[in-house]
């Protein structure tokens, strides 16, 4: 039986020999010194987790001996963070828009690829069950308080295939549920909100999600034959639940000023009327 990409990462998890752990997708591509690299950086400095950078594909049909034919940077261009320095990285790996992007063309990954984690650590922090998105962003976000020492390196080790049926973009009936879990969850494992800057990434993530999953894959999608005013209710009707009810005048006090724009579209439905009316047109 199919119990998703949770407990199937899981289920590895739980029943791995060795000593470490890395993720790899079916349809992506990995550079053939990945693993090589990664452990090298690992071992070398007893990091509990090394993150690499990927880059995103379009299509499967790249070129592999072509991929595998750029030189990579060399196993020195890395850097090792302890937990109070990690901790001023988070935003990077909550919001789209802080996303750390590298000369070389590749960033960082808010999922669990490009890693190569200690087996104690992985086994430690499981993949959350129930949630149908973001479910890779709170199991980062957990495990990263179970490590004291992470090491970060340009080197480009994975290569991502973009999927344009994503889960994010699927019409589903529960698309405002699925996002109420996830951002839920994702505020759980933060606990961070005492930091003004994870907290700007919390909501920005909340808002982004919003659009994607609920203007675009419920509001928007022709396969949603609600008439437009019960979807309108129920889009509107989001903003006295949480975890919508977390992003408050707090948001555009901290913010920048791009932020306090779109807070004052948010408090004023404006922004859920222009996310509609932009996906409307697509």
């Amino acid at each position: 039986k199919n119990g998703g990409v949770s407990v199937a990462r899981n289920t590895g998890v739980e029943f791995s020999k060795g000593d470490y752990i890395a993720f790899v997708d079916s349809d992506d591509i990995v550079h053939t010194q990945y693993l090589e690299q990664a452990y090298e950086i690992i071992t070398r400095n007893d990091v509990d987790l090394v993150i690499g950078s990927i880059v995103n594909m379009s299509s499967v049909r790249a070129d592999y001996a072509k991929l595998n034919s750029q030189k990579l940077l060399t196993s020195n261009s890395y850097k090792i963070y302890n937990k109070t320095e990690f901790t001023d990285l988070i935003p990077c790996f909550i919001a789209a828009n802080r996303i750390i992007r590298f000369p070389n063309g590749g960033h960082l990954n808010r999922g669990p690829v490009a890693r190569l984690i200690k087996a104690n650590i992985a086994k430690s922090v499981f993949f959350p069950k129930g949630i149908e998105i973001g479910e890779d962003l709170v199991w980062n976000q957990k495990k990263k308080k179970k490590s004291n020492c992470i090491a970060i390196a340009e080197n480009i080790w994975y290569y991502y295939l973009m999927h344009e049926d994503s889960l994010v973009y699927r019409y589903k009936k529960n698309s405002i549920e699925i996002v109420r879990q996830a951002g839920l969850s994702l505020y759980e494992s933060i606990s961070y909100v005492t930091n003004d800057d994870i907290y700007r990434a919390f909501c920005t993530r909340i808002l982004d999600q919003t659009r994607q999953t609920v203007c675009m894959a419920y509001l928007t999608n022709k396969a949603n034959k609600d008439s437009f005013w019960k979807k309108i209710r129920a889009f509107l009707a989001i903003k006295k639940d949480y975890p919508w009810k977390y992003i408050t005048w707090r948001y555009a006090k901290v913010g920048n000023a791009r932020e306090k724009f779109i807070y004052f579209l948010y408090w004023s439905n404006l922004y859920f009327l222009l996310a509609y009316l932009k996906d409307f047109r697509r």
